[in-house]
């Protein structure tokens, strides 16, 4: 569990680097203008990110989800990291982060 965590946005973005360029860059404002869906851009991010950076998003997911008590929790980090859209249909912001999470680690083949 993170001891020191974020207070602010730019701690969130410099304490979660990863998450911050993986929902920023792929769950933006403009995210249905570019994907059909959340596989799409999850799909996208994969494909152009190095196994030091997938490692880093799993490491770095787990740090934030740890402390959460509530799905509000990460959903607040997930929004100021960058996420301007809601996690898929019936999937809870929590539960879609450690999807991600998953994804990502059997990637790296970790």
């Amino acid at each position: 569990m993170a001891q020191n965590l974020p207070r602010n946005k730019w701690e969130h973005r410099e304490h979660f680097p990863e998450p911050n360029q993986f929902l920023g860059s792929y769950f933006h404002q403009d995210f249905s203008d570019e994907y059909t869906s959340h596989r799409e851009a999850v799909g996208d991010y994969l494909a152009g990110a190095s196994e030091t950076d997938l490692e880093q998003l799993v490491r770095d997911i787990s740090e934030l989800l740890a402390p959460a008590a509530t799905d509000a929790d990460p959903k607040q980090a997930a929004s100021v990291l960058g996420m301007d859209v809601s996690p898929p249909p019936g999937v809870g912001i929590r539960q879609w982060l450690d999807d991600v999470a998953g994804i990502a680690s059997r990637r790296t083949g970790r």
